[in-house]
């Protein structure tokens, strides 16, 4: 398989009125164009091959998730440096390709975030989709530390080194969570501004289910916690356990001071628990955190390699 410079991933499902016209422009920029067909009813996949993109096809829908793992998996087998990520419905502009790619290029970045909210001029979208936006990236920046304006945005670009760090396990991280891992793994992550144009037809289909995404992508970020940071994740759910136990046991003392009597026996078993969990956990916090540094110094190896 012949190497190539920068590839594309379009994740794409029921897309065909928009899908052959976005790869045409696509291919302006890139010099391959990864289309993942996530288990379409329509003609997506013939449209974009038709059009000149390479489809892989899922079976049956996996979610956007899933796509994007696919696209990046396929990516990385052409050899590609870099690799840009971007919408099939239109609203992206490929004429943005370059920009988006310029900071990488240039050796300012690693991972390039289009943003839809800076310069000034807000996107139009519901309400409580800007809702959630605002949400999930003001939770991006309090995990991550980084100044961000749009972490759900889906246009992006990442060097191939930074990409082979985040998926290393070839398990989908979410666009906050990509985010945050590479901030964590200490890769650069930039903003630019970008515009973004109505869908040529029809609604998104990205996401379906809001609900479904906010639990998965809550779910998402706090596993990305836990991953990076195992102090505070075990060591703040010890320190619950730990105060709630103690606590319940200051109560039995005190009854058993003031009445002679122990008291209902549940409660008793129930502090006990809670003590030993709190303690257990902080000393789970305290070997996560021994594991992280002795990967952390694998990786940093690795890389020097």
């Amino acid at each position: 398989m012949d190497k190539v410079g920068v590839v594309a991933v379009i994740p794409a499902y029921n897309e065909e009125k928009t899908v052959g016209g976005v790869v045409e422009e696509v291919r302006r920029y890139v010099d391959l164009v990864i289309v993942v067909d996530d288990g379409s009813n329509d003609k997506t996949g013939e449209v974009a091959e038709k059009h000149g993109a390479r489809v892989v096809r899922h079976v049956r829908r996996r979610g956007v998730g899933a796509a994007v793992a696919t696209g990046y998996d396929e990516a990385l087998k052409t050899g590609g440096e870099l690799f840009v990520q971007l919408d099939a419905d239109g609203q992206h502009r490929p004429e943005d390709i370059p920009r988006v790619l310029a900071p990488i290029v240039r050796g300012e970045a690693d991972l390039v975030i289009g943003s839809r909210f800076l310069g000034g001029k807000a996107p139009d979208m519901p309400l409580t989709k800007r809702f959630g936006n605002w949400l999930f990236t003001k939770l991006t920046k309090l995990v991550s530390g980084v100044e961000i304006s749009d972490s759900q945005s889906g246009f992006r670009a990442i060097r191939r080194e930074a990409l082979e760090t985040l998926f290393l396990h070839g398990v989908y991280t979410y666009t906050q969570e990509m985010i945050i891992r590479a901030v964590k793994e200490g890769w650069r992550v930039k903003e630019i501004p970008i515009n973004v144009v109505r869908r040529y037809s029809g609604r998104s289909k990205v996401v379906t289910n809001p609900f479904s995404y906010a639990f998965r992508a809550m779910l998402i970020m706090t596993r990305t916690i836990r991953d990076y940071n195992p102090i505070a994740f075990f060591g703040g759910l010890g320190l619950v356990s730990l105060s709630a136990g103690l606590l319940l046991s200051a109560y039995i003392l005190v009854t058993v001071i003031t009445t002679g009597r122990v008291g209902a026996y549940p409660r008793l078993i129930l502090a006990s628990l809670l003590v030993l969990s709190g303690v257990q956990l902080l000393f789970f916090g305290l070997l996560a955190d021994m594991l992280k540094g002795v990967s952390r110094e694998i990786k940093s190896q690795v890389r020097r390699a």
